[in-house]
């Protein structure tokens, strides 16, 4: 039997270069930290340049001996800017061969309540970065004889969750990219997945993780009774990007402690302290485009 791509060295990845999108924090920097651990040279993105400072820091402590670690402040919803950042991440020694987007956003709220702008802004964020992302890494790859694109997806993109209306919708859209691409770039030798994590602690603070009583419901729907953390998925985005999946694309990955066997709970009441009862209560009583269009994030529930 063929193992060709196959391998268990702790050094895979090394003669390859990868770009990390969403890279500062959370899944983004712990998939960077495993790249590097493993042998490849990264180049991190995001927006905030002090918070990239620091994990280029965390990332370059643990990175296998000849790995070169950087960073580029981009916007993955910005062609330009992600155009640059892939230049850049081609500039690294190795071959470019790995890209991962990890850019995510999720906000809450009654859909009745959504305007088009506000929808729009939420599908920018999370399809639309990653197709950003993907175009342009895919012609550096496509340049360079193949690779591995990975995305983040969620949950919600195939479970329905109340008041992430705009979230589920987009990353069920992502999804698909990510299987239209893999059907397209696979003649490029570009094999593209995804991972659909579920709720994962982050390091900012999160409506969900700062109610016992939201955590404990997302608990007693989980098998494996916790709920996750960045290397979690992590380490499945590693083996996604690397030669052990050499035979695997158009895939997404669940890592979430059983969490979709069961769905998770109702949001609603975290929405409703995180936007006041007066912003769902209206929706029973007035027309669609009466409601306010800011909206308050929730960070953490992918």
């Amino acid at each position: 039997m063929s193992t060709t791509g196959a391998t268990t060295s702790p050094r895979a990845l090394s003669g390859l270069s990868a770009l990390v999108a969403g890279a500062g924090a959370s899944i983004g920097l712990a998939t960077a930290r495993m790249l590097a651990r493993d042998g490849a040279s990264v180049m991190m993105t995001g927006l905030d340049e002090q918070q990239l400072v620091d994990a280029v820091l965390v990332v370059r402590a643990s990175a296998a001996p000849n790995t070169t670690v950087e960073y580029v402040v981009a916007d993955s919803c910005d062609e330009h800017s992600i155009a640059e950042a892939v230049t850049r991440a081609c500039t690294l020694p190795g071959r470019f061969a790995i890209c991962v987007s990890a850019v995510g956003h999720t906000s809450m709220a009654p859909i009745l309540s959504y305007t088009p702008a506000d929808w729009w802004r939420d599908l920018t964020l999370n399809v639309v970065s990653g197709f950003l992302t993907l175009k342009h890494a895919g012609r550096a790859m496509r340049d360079r004889g193949g690779g591995a694109f990975v995305a983040v997806s969620s949950h919600a993109g195939v479970r329905t969750m109340r008041s992430l209306g705009s979230y589920c919708s987009s990353k069920a859209a992502l999804e698909m990219m990510v299987r239209v691409g893999a059907d397209e770039l696979g003649e490029h030798g570009i094999r593209v997945n995804a991972v659909r994590p579920g709720l994962t602690q982050r390091e900012q603070a999160s409506p969900i993780f700062g109610y016992n009583d939201i955590e404990q419901a997302y608990l007693d729907r989980t098998p494996l009774g916790r709920n996750g953390v960045p290397d979690d998925t992590a380490n499945v985005i590693r083996f996604l990007a690397g030669p052990e999946s050499s035979w695997m694309t158009g895939q997404c990955l669940t890592v979430d402690g059983g969490l979709e066997l069961r769905g998770a709970p109702d949001l609603e009441p975290a929405a409703r302290r995180v936007r006041g009862d007066e912003l769902f209560d209206a929706e029973v009583r007035t027309a669609v485009g009466t409601q306010p269009s800011s909206r308050a994030r929730l960070s953490g529930a992918r």
